[in-house]
């Protein structure tokens, strides 16, 4: 008989797959063919985030809007019901027969259910995948036929999107990370491609809808869905939206990463998360964010800061930060510093940073752009590198243009002319940075250990040459 892996073994084979690139759904779904203890393990794990394909892609392929339709396939009789109603009562016309009758409701009427509850799997949400995917589902469904104007279109799309918040509901489930987020410019593109398809939506259309129908996730009705969120995203949402999603979800108690623009409701929801341990701002000027950062709560919790594109200026009170006494991480990415500042207020500036001093500080990462801030040559990075090197931290320089990376830590020589240079790591950056060290560190005990040995055999032979000469003359 041929032995099989206990389940909980299998999981964490399954799990660490998806630890080292989430984003590989093929290698998990040829998991899911092994044999059904196989697709057991794997399902939860593959359906934990179903649109996560859409936070690093602008492209969204027609295949993601089968998500939507295996989501719709779990609705019991009741939604089924329900849904049909509500679209009965705003399409009379569409409904008017059962011969008629869209092949969605005759389809759930009669198909069997799927052997797995899938919506119970999902931990994470992100509003755009969300939103994207029902449009690739419209897209490629025969219902997208029957509208022709833009009101009709957009009720259609919210029932959809309603009733599949209803249905996370019933299902009790409860979010771990959630992600409501903005469109950059390469999405901006590629929309275009996917409203051509569809009748009724045009540039002005999308996102109106896009952002009206992201303020459902805001009401009381599905209120429970976020009341465990450990992970928040809302970068690149207006305020608004956040001033909503403040006043309808309340309780931020659970979190513990959070990654937002500065705007005036930011105090409101770090001094209500007791445990909030990573904060990754995006934009703005950190003179309102340093006293909020070293408020009690944050000052006592905090382990990691990412400051994204942000503006420094000479009335920064960075001196704040030093009561951070738990700080491990500190990444500065495409930072700059204010063009009015000048050279003597910018020392002053960075002097402020150096003066300080994190007793836990392990990895230091100042990241840029050419001709946009601070540069390689600059006087004032290079200071702050050095910085890093002295809080006995794995400092990293980067560029963004360039995909290499150069590593700089005390236990390696001439650590702050040159350091080591290797490959940008796009996740686990301080495992990854380290093991570069690691590399230089043997390479360059085995040039010491090569140099003693060519020293020790260069002194042998100067010794034999004297012992030989000695010889002679006694002779």
């Amino acid at each position: 008989m041929t032995p099989s892996l206990d389940f909980d073994v299998l999981t964490i084979i399954i799990s660490q797959i998806q630890l080292e690139d989430p984003y590989d759904y093929k290698s998990l779904y040829y998991c899911m063919l092994v044999d059904k203890k196989w697709c057991e393990a794997g399902i939860p794990i593959l359906w934990q985030n179903p649109f996560a394909f859409n936070e690093i892609s602008s492209k969204y392929p027609l295949s993601s809007g089968r998500i939507i339709e295996v989501l719709l396939s779990c609705f019991n009789k009741e939604q089924i019901k329900e849904l049909y109603e509500k679209m009965q009562a705003e399409f009379p016309n569409f409904f008017e027969a059962e011969s008629t009758k869209p092949s969605l409701f005759r389809r759930l009427q009669t198909f069997n259910k799927p052997s797995f509850n899938y919506p119970s799997y999902i931990k994470s949400l992100s509003y755009r995948g969300l939103f994207m995917s029902t449009i690739m589902w419209l897209k490629s469904s025969p219902y997208n036929d029957h509208f022709g104007d833009q009101s009709s279109t957009q009720i259609f799309l919210k029932l959809i999107i309603r009733s599949l918040l209803k249905l996370f509901t019933s299902n009790q489930m409860k979010f771990r990370r959630v992600i409501i987020e903005g469109m950059n410019d390469n999405q901006m593109k590629f929309k275009k491609g996917i409203i051509d398809g569809i009748n009724g939506m045009n540039d002005e259309s999308y996102w109106w809808e896009y952002y009206i129908f992201s303020k459902m996730l805001f009401e009381q009705e599905f209120k429970s869905l976020f009341g465990s969120i450990r992970k928040l995203d809302i970068e690149g949402v207006d305020e608004e939206q956040v001033e909503e999603m403040v006043n309808g979800w309340k309780d931020f108690s659970t979190l513990k990463t959070l990654k937002v623009q500065i705007n005036k409701h930011l105090s409101t929801i770090v001094s209500n998360t007791p445990f909030l341990r990573k904060i990754y701002i995006n934009k703005g000027d950190i003179h309102f964010l340093l006293p909020l950062l070293a408020s009690p709560i944050p000052s006592r919790t905090l382990t990691s800061i990412t400051l994204h594109n942000v503006k420094f200026d000479k009335s920064d009170q960075w001196e704040l930060l030093s009561s951070l006494h738990n700080l491990e991480k500190l990444k500065l990415i495409v930072c700059w510093i204010h063009p009015d500042v000048d050279s003597d207020a910018r020392q002053d500036m960075i002097s402020k940073v150096t003066n300080i001093r994190f007793k836990k500080l392990k990895l230091f990462v100042c990241a840029n752009e050419n001709d946009n801030g601070m540069t390689i040559e600059d006087e004032s990075k290079q200071l702050l590198l050095q910085w890093g090197v002295s809080q006995h931290a794995l400092v990293v320089s980067e560029n963004f243009e360039d995909s290499r990376v150069r590593v700089f830590h005390e236990s390696l020589e001439r650590v702050n002319l040159v350091g080591v240079e290797g490959v940008r790591a796009k996740r686990n950056l301080y495992q990854n940075y380290m093991k570069l060290v690691k590399k230089a560190q043997k390479e360059q005990e085995l040039k010491k250990n090569k140099t003693q040995e060519n020293s020790s055999i260069n002194t042998i032979q100067h010794l034999s040459e004297e012992e030989d000469l000695i010889a002679r003359f006694t002779h």
